[in-house]
């Protein structure tokens, strides 16, 4: 009996020791072998410290910050774009505005004066339909400016926002860290 049991506990202990370093977990007292070959990966990491897979090479740097340039800038085009269609589609429904204030008021004007034969009167009306004329081109002007001021301040928001993301982007990567996916832009 006590010759079997040193042999049966070698056992016991070896098959343990194995169990525990395939699950990456140390039973009480026993040392398990390091996994994938890395001398600290059957150990304990704290928390919140850069893992082996966070951490960047030099070429990494370079590529990612590179790769991060390009899709700044490529979110800044599309941008412009959103803005240059929609400054088209507000030219167009002005255009269309215009054209039908413009036949409405031909039509006015045209039986004004059938009905209104005299000089005094028409001129009155002329200058009723200049007033007119000035104040919608006013609203048609102050929609254009609005639209200039919405897109400028956009785009003004849109590059600080860049910027505030570039000096993270740089910063984690002079830590050696990988930069943290929400700094990228998204795509809409």
């Amino acid at each position: 009996k006590s010759k079997l049991f040193p042999l049966f506990a070698a056992l016991i202990v070896s098959a343990i020791s194995s169990n525990s370093a395939r699950a990456g977990t140390n039973a009480p007292g026993l040392v398990t072998a390091p996994m994938n070959g890395s001398p600290s990966a059957g150990l304990p990491k704290p928390f919140g410290s850069p893992t082996f897979a966070n951490l960047v090479s030099a070429e990494d740097k370079s590529s990612l910050l590179s790769e991060f340039k390009k899709a700044l800038s490529t979110e800044e085009k599309a941008l412009q774009h959103q803005d240059k269609s929609q400054a088209k589609e507000l030219s167009a429904a002005q255009n269309s505005r215009m054209k039908n204030w413009r036949s409405q008021e031909k039509a006015t004007r045209k039986v004004f004066f059938e009905v209104h034969q005299s000089g005094p009167e028409r001129r009155q009306y002329v200058q009723d339909y200049l007033k007119r004329k000035e104040a919608f081109d006013l609203t048609i002007k102050n929609e254009q400016n609005a639209a200039k001021k919405a897109s400028k301040d956009k785009a003004d928001a849109l590059k600080q926002s860049q910027r505030d993301r570039m000096v993270q982007f740089k910063a984690q990567l002079d830590q050696n860290q990988r930069p943290d996916p929400a700094l990228w832009p998204k795509n809409n």
